[in-house]
């Protein structure tokens, strides 16, 4: 259950950073909108690596990391929504929320088991 949940929650990522490319792609224009559509996923990608990675060399406390992890995710979801793509939006916040339920509900299940940061 918790490595569904996490494969939810790393789809809802992937639909963060398609929701900035194509706000990036919507909001400029000629060579300006490609630009932005590779600097807005990059400079997310970039916080995401320094807190959120499982790696990161800066490590949330867990409960921030939670909603840092889903206020970007939300963040990608708007930026989908604003750029005309409705469907990618929902998507990916259906994937988060419940991708993070069944993460976070396998901790609680499993005596020991610690879900995802």
């Amino acid at each position: 259950m918790r490595s569904f949940g996490a494969a939810l929650v790393f789809f809802a990522e992937m639909g963060m950073l398609i929701g900035f490319v194509v706000l990036g792609l919507w909001s400029g224009d000629g060579p300006m909108s490609v630009v932005l559509a590779i600097a807005l996923p990059a400079a997310v990608a970039v916080v995401w690596g320094v807190f959120l990675a499982p790696r990161a060399p800066r490590v949330l406390p867990s409960r921030i990391g939670l909603v840092f992890r889903l206020a970007l995710i939300l963040a990608g979801a708007v930026a989908a929504w604003i750029a005309g793509v409705a469907w990618l939006a929902v998507v990916t916040v259906v994937l988060a929320v419940v991708g993070m339920v069944m993460a976070r509900g396998a901790e609680r299940e499993i005596p020991g088991a610690r879900a995802p940061r």
